[in-house]
């Protein structure tokens, strides 16, 4: 049997149910994918690629976001703040507390920016750039709940399988199930041929 360590196979799509997983067909069996943790495996792994190939860490904002922080955020952030240019972010000094973001890391969608700085600051741990791409790629996933149309499902799934590592999203988390042929034909007592 395959080891979760391996390329999916080609996947049909059946559909998507509650809102939350996607079905599909493999040679081998039924896939079961969770569609948040997929998008984000895929998300994170074009980003990895994306930041190894350019050297430019960051993508201009125009115009750039007013941050207004609390004291103890700005003392953070002052901390980082050399750190943080080296991921792409480029904050400068706007008056007490207040800074303006005039830079993020590629890879961040519109309207995630405040947010992914926040948590990643938030974090407190250290800003390490695996780090920051889990965010990113958390930040601009399909969630749980998104209807998807069925270009949408197909997308996803052949992304998948472009991944080197298709079951396990980058928190760790499953991303794909499969029920194999023998599995399931156990479950309705048939022999298989």
């Amino acid at each position: 049997s395959k080891s979760p360590g391996q390329a999916l196979p080609p996947l049909k799509a059946i559909g998507q149910i509650f809102k939350t997983y996607i079905l599909a067909e493999g040679e081998d069996g039924l896939y079961i994918i969770d569609q948040h943790a997929a998008h984000e495996l895929c998300r994170f792994a074009k980003l990895q690629k994306k930041v190894k190939e350019t050297n430019q860490p960051g993508q201009m904002l125009e115009p750039p976001i007013t941050l207004q922080l609390t004291p103890a955020a700005t003392v953070k952030l002052m901390d980082q703040i050399t750190a943080l240019e080296d991921l792409g972010f480029v904050i400068e000094k706007f008056g007490t507390n207040t800074f303006l973001l005039r830079s993020v890391p590629v890879g961040v969608l519109p309207g995630t920016e405040k947010k992914i700085l926040e948590d990643f600051l938030e974090d407190g741990l250290s800003l390490a750039k695996d780090r920051l791409l889990k965010l990113i790629a958390c930040h601009g996933a399909i969630k749980a709940g998104d209807v998807l149309a069925e270009q949408e499902i197909q997308k996803l799934l052949d992304e998948l399988q472009g991944t080197a590592r298709p079951y396990t999203c980058p928190h760790g988390r499953p991303a794909v199930v499969r029920l194999d042929h023998s599995r399931l034909a156990r479950y309705f007592h048939r022999t298989l041929p």
